[in-house]
């Protein structure tokens, strides 16, 4: 039988060795095979994420080419008798090679659906200023709506589903 010091001493150099490891797994040196995997693994999923420093683009400017043109949609749709409110249907591709087109022009109040297909893998697009995401597998079309109301260019880009090593990027302006 364990006199009463004796348990003390038992039970404080358990907490102790518990502490010790630990300690020690946090600060741990990570090996060069867990640090490769933990690259390959982590992806941030945060809205505001910023493309790579290489590629720094602000997600938003308030320029707008000269010469830019209203894209012309697939499908227009008049959402009541007032020909200016209506809904403009753009189809946009994401491959390994980027988005196509790579950019579209729009007006200011328009509602914009963007049917959204991914070709070759799987793709993402996202515009970090309209907060705007869609996610889509090989072959998959998805659809996202949203009525832009500020004039500018706006990056889009992929977010969570990019091709290896490579970020894809793209832009929505925005006309009067």
């Amino acid at each position: 039988m364990l006199s009463k010091q004796q348990k003390i001493i038992l039970v404080a150099a358990g907490v102790f060795v518990i502490i010790v490891v630990a300690v020690g797994l946090l600060f741990r040196e990570k090996t060069a095979e867990e640090k490769s995997a933990a690259q390959k693994n982590s992806q941030p999923r945060t809205s505001n994420l910023q493309p790579p420093a290489s590629n720094l683009q602000p997600a938003y400017s308030p320029e707008v080419p000269k010469d830019a043109k209203p894209t012309e949609p697939t499908q227009t749709i008049k959402l009541d008798a007032n020909p200016e409110n209506k809904q403009g249907i753009f189809q946009i591709e994401a491959t390994a090679n980027g988005y196509s087109p790579a950019s579209i022009v729009v007006k200011s109040g328009d509602i914009v659906t963007l049917k959204f297909t991914s070709k070759g893998g799987d793709y993402d697009f996202h515009s970090p200023a309209y907060g705007t995401y869609i996610s889509a597998k090989d072959g998959e079309t998805k659809e996202v709506s949203f009525k832009p109301t500020t004039v500018g260019t706006f990056l889009i880009q992929c977010r969570d589903a990019c091709p290896p090593d490579k970020k894809i990027t793209g832009q929505l302006i925005v006309i009067p």
